[in-house]
């Protein structure tokens, strides 16, 4: 935050951690002038950077925080700042990355889109369920090496793909998040539903 909650707020981003190639943003009230110690970059809507993510709860940016003679300021900081803004007096948290987890009930899945490896847990009932056509959906399985991927991010978000079987009796669905560049050549009996967030 900054000074005042009140103040208007501009859409900015900063590197979150080093080695990545994400840029993360983010809606922000401190001053011009704290912005720059913090490494806040400005968010031009008619062209934006490369994979840029919104509203992600992975990764995160640590935060750096000051109380200055006009009040406490506090917001996310670039990577590279870190050396200047502790010089500057700034306490500092550590950003955080969340690494691909697999448990009995789901386990983690990613599809590229607008740069990024959109995350997330698909169950595993539901994997079953979509059998080999994941592959040809775009869905991926990362290892324990991927340092980049965004979880929970509302934008990009990647469109929904379904499959919906007549048994006879009844109908069948199934779906999951597909591979934007799938769409034109997804498996058999799929189709892409719903809207896709990208620049």
């Amino acid at each position: 935050m900054g000074l005042n909650r009140y103040d208007s707020r501009d859409e900015v981003y900063v590197n979150p951690f080093q080695g990545s190639g994400i840029n993360y943003g983010f809606l922000t009230n401190v001053n011009s002038e704290r912005r720059g110690v913090l490494g806040h970059t400005a968010v031009d809507r008619s062209a934006l950077p490369p994979a840029i993510v919104f509203g992600a709860n992975a990764p995160k940016p640590g935060r750096a925080s000051r109380k200055f003679a006009d009040g406490h300021a506090a917001s996310f900081y670039d990577i590279a700042q870190v050396a200047a803004l502790r010089s500057a007096g700034w306490s500092l948290t550590r950003p955080f990355i969340r690494r691909a987890r697999t448990s009995d009930l789901a386990s983690t899945r990613f599809v590229t889109v607008g740069g990024i490896k959109y995350a997330w847990q698909l169950n595993n009932t539901t994997a079953t369920r979509i059998g080999g056509d994941l592959a040809g959906l775009g869905v991926q399985t990362p290892t324990q090496n991927d340092r980049d991927l965004v979880f929970g991010a509302s934008y990009p978000k990647p469109p929904r793909a379904v499959r919906i079987t007549d048994t006879g009796s009844s109908q069948d669905s199934v779906s999951t998040f597909a591979d934007p560049s799938r769409a034109d050549s997804l498996p058999a009996g799929w189709r892409i539903q719903g809207r896709e967030f990208v620049a």
